[in-house]
């Protein structure tokens, strides 16, 4: 319904929301290329990282064993503000 009417949802903070008209939607074109195992650079296990399975963990995971510095090829990456954050008011 939504797609046809061109209409999509935004959060503007929890449990509010708004109904937008426009291009809100993509299609996620199939990833072809062969996959390609990582190594963490850690040399110990990252016991947090067994505890919850949230987004934020696996992208502190992501960021603690270097996987995002290897894949943007980017050793100055730095951490900075974290957590959920909300829209400005539009």
């Amino acid at each position: 319904m939504f797609v046809e009417n061109n209409l999509f949802i935004l959060p503007v903070k929890n449990g509010v929301y708004a109904l937008l008209k426009g291009e809100g939607y993509t299609d996620i074109p199939e990833i072809i290329t062969k996959q390609k195992i990582y190594r963490s650079k850690l040399d110990f296990r990252l016991e947090t990282s067994l505890v919850g399975n949230s987004e934020m963990q696996h992208l502190d995971f992501a960021y603690a064993s270097s996987l995002l510095r290897t894949f943007l090829n980017d050793e100055s990456l730095v951490l900075t503000i974290r957590g959920r954050k909300y829209t400005p008011k539009f």
